[in-house]
């Protein structure tokens, strides 16, 4: 079944899993599958409610915090009986 959209959950979940491996922004906005305008404004989000960090060099690392909600979206999506839109969590 072809998606066309993702909903924004799935959008920071993509980030948050991205993330987990510290990657600059512009690898982290291939990864993720975002433009540049989106990425930047996730991340602002995300930053703002610490489930990302940055370091001096702009890269991006996913807290535990961010973590814990990618624990928590796998789950959401067991509970639902689906697939999550990310297959590698």
């Amino acid at each position: 079944m072809a998606r066309t959209r993702r909903a924004e959950i799935e959008v920071i979940a993509h980030i948050l899993h991205a993330a987990k491996n510290q990657l600059g922004p512009t690898r982290l906005m291939y990864k993720a599958n975002l433009s540049w305008k989106g990425l930047n404004t996730k991340l602002d989000l995300l930053d703002d409610e610490g489930l990302i960090q940055r370091d001096d060099r702009r890269r991006v690392t996913t807290t535990i915090k961010g973590i814990e909600f990618l624990k928590a979206y796998k789950q959401l999506y067991r509970v639902l009986n689906r697939e999550p839109y990310l297959e590698a969590l």
